[in-house]
């Protein structure tokens, strides 16, 4: 049976838990996933093949996201962490490379025609 406290109800399930758990001293922490931490700003970098997404942490870069232009589809993404994440963006036979560093802590995109 609900109970109301201060406005506000809780089921049984909810009585006794902390709002806010708090691991155990001596329990297991997750690894990193490899994603950019909540400090590290996420930029949108245009090209003509599309838009990359992408964040730098302790030197690397993560491609966060990606989201070609129209007409064009994205091809093999390596979106690291790494000292360089890469996408291409492909149109019939136009197609480049997009190469994003990290210069500071800021994502820099250059983009290099792939042409066959």
């Amino acid at each position: 049976m609900p109970r109301t406290v201060a406005n506000a109800q809780f089921t049984g399930d909810e009585l006794g838990r902390s709002p806010n758990p708090q691991p155990s001293p001596g329990a297991a922490t997750p690894a990193p996933t490899g994603q950019p931490s909540a400090s590290a700003a996420i930029r949108s970098l245009s090209t003509p093949g599309g838009v990359v997404h992408a964040s730098c942490a302790g030197g690397a870069v993560t491609l966060t996201s990606w989201s070609p232009a129209q007409g064009f589809r994205a091809d093999d993404p390596e979106p690291g962490p790494a000292k360089e994440a890469r996408i291409r963006f492909k149109k019939d036979k136009n197609e480049m490379r997009v190469v994003v560093t990290c210069t500071g802590a800021e994502p820099v995109a250059r983009v290099i025609p792939d042409n066959d």
